[in-house]
């Protein structure tokens, strides 16, 4: 009886993840799609403003990276340019590129 109910319990909650996964992925693509709309209403509005002339030409400085863009640098830098991911051994090849 017990091995019946456990079973059961554990089959409804595979339903639950299951459900709730596909949820979040769907939330997940409308969020990637509504940004991507907005990137695209930003980039129509950027190519206006770069029409425009700017006063200082000469003294353009160079952008710091934000967060982001640092946190995406040390996760690439992790990684050598030489390794390929088909020599590292199969039992490390997770742990390696996931830190």
């Amino acid at each position: 009886m017990k091995k019946m109910e456990k079973k059961r319990k554990k089959e409804e909650n595979k339903e639950k993840n299951r459900l709730k996964n596909q949820q979040e992925t769907k939330e997940k693509k409308s969020l990637k799609n509504q940004q991507g709309e907005e990137a695209q209403e930003g980039g129509e509005q950027g190519e206006e403003q770069a029409q425009e002339p700017t006063g200082n030409k000469g003294e353009e400085k160079a952008q710091e990276p934000t967060g982001q863009d640092q946190a995406i640098d040390t996760e690439t830098r992790k990684i050598p340019a030489r390794t390929s991911r088909n020599k590292i051994p199969h039992r490390f090849k997770d742990y390696i590129l996931n830190t």
